[in-house]
């Protein structure tokens, strides 16, 4: 009887054991998959501001008549300036749009550069380059010499950019990737790790 008793407790014990060891590996995969989601989405925010900032700065550079700013959208913004020094005036357009169907998350936006592409100027297309940084949310909003928020092109001295970014995969939860586990609702905002940032920047060259 003893003997029985004592196979049974090691049963039991070597379950418990090998459910524990389940857990680690599990808290240990999401831990890892955490660390990688982060470290991707701040490097694709660093990617994203960098161009931003790098092209906004030119804006206005050798433009001598007429406005540096053509469009002043919400989603899409055009404007003039010498980009690479080499005195030629060009018009750079970026747009935010056009979903990325290829990542699990739905908010996965495309941001579209282009210069000197008149379809893209006129909105009538993405033309250029559209980068998949993991743009979930884009904003530019525009404010005037006195730091005042404007519609009106002609006043436009500073852009203010709202950006969020977002991984592609969801975070790994509680096992819910496991069978018998409730998959994650993508279109639920916090299923996704978020890294957002908010820049402004006043171009020299704009309105001076």
């Amino acid at each position: 009887m003893s003997t029985h008793l004592d196979i049974v407790g090691s049963i039991i014990l070597a379950g418990l054991l090998m459910l524990s060891i389940a857990r680690f590996n599990t808290d240990r995969q999401a831990a890892l998959m955490t660390a990688s989601n982060t470290s991707t989405i701040q490097m694709q925010m660093e990617s994203a501001t960098t161009l931003l900032l790098f092209d906004l700065r030119k804006a206005g550079h050798r433009v001598t008549s007429g406005n540096a700013f053509l469009v002043c959208e919400p989603r899409r913004l055009v404007f003039r300036g010498d980009l690479e020094n080499d005195g030629r005036v060009d018009t750079i357009t970026y747009i935010w749009r056009g979903a990325v169907a290829y990542t699990p998350n739905p908010r996965d936006t495309l941001l579209w550069r282009s210069v000197n592409a008149t379809s893209a100027m006129s909105g009538t297309s993405t033309a250029g380059s559209g980068s998949d940084l993991g743009i979930c949310s884009l904003r530019f909003r525009y404010y005037d010499k006195n730091n005042v928020e404007t519609a009106t092109i002609a006043n436009v001295k500073t852009v203010r950019i709202s950006i969020r970014v977002e991984s592609r995969f969801p975070t790994q939860q509680d096992d819910q990737f496991q069978e018998g586990f409730t998959a994650v609702d993508v279109n639920d905002l916090t299923a996704f790790q978020q890294f957002t940032s908010e820049i402004r920047i006043t171009p020299r060259n704009v309105n001076p």
